[in-house]
């Protein structure tokens, strides 16, 4: 295998990449004139020479991309070894999330229970949001949310997309009444 170096492989893909140039001529192109900076420099007059007016060499977006950092790989190992540099990084600069409100109060049990009959008259057979819901109880989104993991999970309740839930219609399904 050659090793090229960089731009010889700009070159190459100038030239795979030029107007109106496809593989098979690209490749005779290289056969005839030995390097693809050889070939790039002759393409005009080739171009010129068969009838075309112009030819356009293609390097603008292959040089933009090096521009802006890409990496000229020629194996998977090049790639992996490319990769592995920027996710050592990235891992290596991870910062834990601090949470800035610690105290977290969980609804007492009483209160879940004395709110259970209200969120459950909020629900019905149509989706309904947990936002709607909590506007309408007048009620905190740890005790509405509690009480709809109750529903839940006794399976009365189904949820959908849009954090919306619905009561199941179905008493049969239903695992637990409360």
């Amino acid at each position: 295998m050659v090793k090229l170096t960089d731009d010889e492989r700009k070159d190459w893909l100038d030239l795979i990449q030029s107007e109106r140039l496809g593989p098979i001529t690209a490749h005779k192109l290289l056969e005839q004139f030995g390097t693809a900076k050889a070939a790039l420099a002759l393409l005009p007059a080739l171009a010129w020479r068969d009838g075309a007016k112009r030819i356009k060499v293609c390097s603008k977006g292959a040089n933009d991309l090096i521009r802006q950092g890409a990496h000229l790989t020629e194996s998977p190992e090049e790639i992996i070894q490319t990769l592995n540099g920027q996710f050592t990084n990235f891992i290596s600069e991870h910062q834990p999330i601090e949470i800035k409100n610690k105290n977290f109060v969980q609804p007492s049990s009483s209160e879940i229970d004395t709110n259970r009959s209200t969120v459950k008259k909020m629900l019905n057979v149509s989706p309904v949001s947990v936002d709607e819901i909590i506007r309408r109880c007048q009620m905190s989104p740890a005790v509405v949310s509690t009480v709809l993991l109750e529903i839940e999970l006794a399976g009365q309740l189904e949820r959908h997309p849009g954090n919306q839930f619905q009561l199941l219609a179905d008493p049969s399904r239903w695992v637990l009444n409360r």
